[in-house]
């Protein structure tokens, strides 16, 4: 028997068989391709109604990948200023922003899995602008020359998005003539807008928000009087009988008003003028005096003001020369009376004249009387 071949023979065979069995599991392997990537699903969620700066909150969690994981979350919030997928506006499942003007926005959302494959989803963001309440607040009430403290603070807006606050002083119905939720004014600013007397003027506040949209509130202010003050009437002097003109001094008023004037020529508390328009006098006096001349003023609106004082000195003035002397008789001897009567002296009216009388001889140029 031949045992040495038969080895040989199972040997062969037995290599045959598994250089076969190898080729087969080989033939097999090849014939199964791993499967392909499939593409995730993004999910940008709900489309939402916001009011203007309120946080808007977008929620990507809804996304999903069929086949593997999702590795990247990418923003953006508004489409119609471009879409650069490079640059983001925001990674994240979760993200936040907020819109500072009214409108439609649409939000895109891009995903993308380990895979490498991207999709996207978009989401309507609609935000609505609330428009301001304006509150001028007032009425005011001041004296005139005196400012205002103007306060706009109580205007509101539900989204807390006040921008400007414009106030009208004249009426035109023109806004900005002084800006700022609280202003405070001077007289001088006042009247150069017009509020330069006593009476009520209407004002108006107008308040912008972010959004602009704008609300008008109005209000006024009412001025009431200030009488005027007098000071430095300056003295005035002249003779008896002339007539002496007096200028009452400096009169102020922070009021757009005209004035009038009475005067006390002796002080004794009695007005000798009514009320004058003008700011000048005469007064003549019938004999020597020196003494206070007041002054009072009061403007247009009935608003009396101080008394102002000054001193006059009034100079007395000599009577004229007789311009004419009778003797009576015309011709006298020792022992006779003789009578001198002098005329056509004048004074003033105030004054009496009294006429003195000296008698010469002429022969011994003595004085005889």
């Amino acid at each position: 028997m031949n045992v040495k071949g038969n080895k040989l023979n199972v040997f062969l065979l037995v290599m045959i068989v598994v250089i076969l069995l190898a080729g087969f599991i080989k033939s097999e392997i090849r014939a199964e391709p791993p499967p392909p990537n499939l593409r995730p699903t993004a999910d940008a969620g709900p489309n939402q109604t916001v009011n203007i700066s309120e946080t808007v909150t977008l929620d990507g969690s809804g996304s999903f990948d069929h086949d593997g994981t999702i590795v990247a979350y990418r923003w953006d919030f508004d489409e119609s200023d471009g879409v650069n997928w490079s640059s983001p506006d925001a990674t994240g499942v979760i993200v936040t922003t907020s819109y500072a003007a009214s409108g439609v926005y649409t939000v895109t959302l891009q995903v993308e899995d380990n895979g490498g494959a991207t999709d996207t989803d978009t989401c309507i963001i609609t935000v609505i602008n609330h428009p301001p309440v304006a509150d001028a607040d007032g009425p005011y009430a001041i004296d005139e020359g005196d400012g205002v403290f103007l306060d706009g603070s109580g205007s509101t807006d539900i989204d807390n998005n006040i921008v400007s606050w414009d106030w009208d002083l004249n009426d035109d119905a023109t806004y900005g003539d002084v800006s700022g939720e609280t202003v405070a004014l001077t007289w001088s600013t006042l009247s150069s807008w017009g509020i330069d007397d006593d009476g009520s003027y209407p004002i108006g506040l107008m308040v912008t928000d972010g959004g602009g949209a704008q609300n008008v509130s109005f209000s006024s202010i009412t001025v009431s009087n200030t009488p005027p003050t007098i000071a430095g009437t300056p003295d005035r002097s002249g003779d008896e009988g002339d007539a002496i003109t007096f200028n009452a001094g400096t009169v102020t008023d922070p009021g757009d008003d005209t004035f009038l004037y009475r005067w006390d020529f002796d002080n004794d508390g009695l007005w000798d003028t009514g009320w004058l328009g003008s700011s000048t006098a005469q007064h003549t006096w019938d004999d020597d005096y020196t003494g206070t001349v007041r002054v009072q003023v009061k403007d247009d609106d009935d608003g009396v003001g101080n008394i102002d004082t000054c001193t006059v000195t009034v100079f007395n003035k000599d009577p004229t020369t007789p311009t004419d002397i009778v003797f009576v008789p015309s011709y006298v001897e020792v022992g006779d009376t003789l009578t001198a009567t002098a005329s056509g002296s004048t004074d003033v009216a105030g004054d009496t004249i009294t006429y003195y009388y000296k008698f010469y001889d002429e022969t011994a140029a003595t004085l005889i009387q």
